[in-house]
């Protein structure tokens, strides 16, 4: 990815001058843009906003820099099975309004000595029991793969649902991510 983007603008986009989680303008073909250097899929990437009227002309231009790389274009469902197999969750799905940063392994991300909306409310839920806890799951299917809604089950009864799934294809099996009872959230 970075030398992808490199390759489509005359500005630095090495760890110095672009370093994880940051944002910088940087002007891409001709067309002004804002790139964070962060990724859907847990690997070395970029996101680039730019004018949905310059969106074509940006892309045109990338994949014409980059065309000594042999850049593919990807679809969503190539990025969310790579997403499911880092344990990545998604907005909407993973993340909610109702979501607690803890239950699914965002707390990290969260400084609670600061001053925010919502600070309280996490605050009592760190005091609490935590009722629910994200987890991975390889399913054993043959040909079914999970797509979020369905139950969790251990031992014969709910235990939790799963959230997203998909395949994934570079580790050749059914992924799912699951919010499940935090007492069976370990291995196995």
């Amino acid at each position: 990815a970075r030398d992808l983007l490199a390759a489509a603008t005359p500005d630095a986009v090495d760890d110095a001058a672009l370093p994880f989680f940051s944002l910088r303008e940087i002007e891409i073909g001709m067309v002004p843009a804002q790139v964070v250097r962060v990724s859907f899929t847990g690997e070395l990437g970029y996101e680039i906003h730019c004018a949905m009227d310059q969106l074509l002309a940006l892309f045109d231009h990338v994949m014409a820099a980059a065309d000594p790389l042999a850049p593919v274009a990807a679809g969503s469902r190539a990025l969310d099975s790579l997403r499911l197999e880092k344990s990545y969750p998604r907005w909407g799905l993973e993340l909610t309004a109702d979501s607690f940063p803890d239950d699914v392994g965002m707390g990290r991300f969260v400084d609670d000595r600061r001053a925010f909306i919502g600070r309280d409310a996490l605050l009592r839920h760190r005091e609490g029991r935590q009722v629910e806890r994200l987890v991975t799951l390889v399913i054993d299917a043959d040909g079914a793969d999970a797509w979020g809604s369905e139950p969790v089950f251990a031992d014969g009864q709910v235990c939790g649902v799963v959230t997203s799934g998909g395949y994934g294809h570079c580790v050749g099996a059914s992924i799912a991510l699951a919010l499940v009872d935090p007492a069976l959230a370990g291995d196995g």
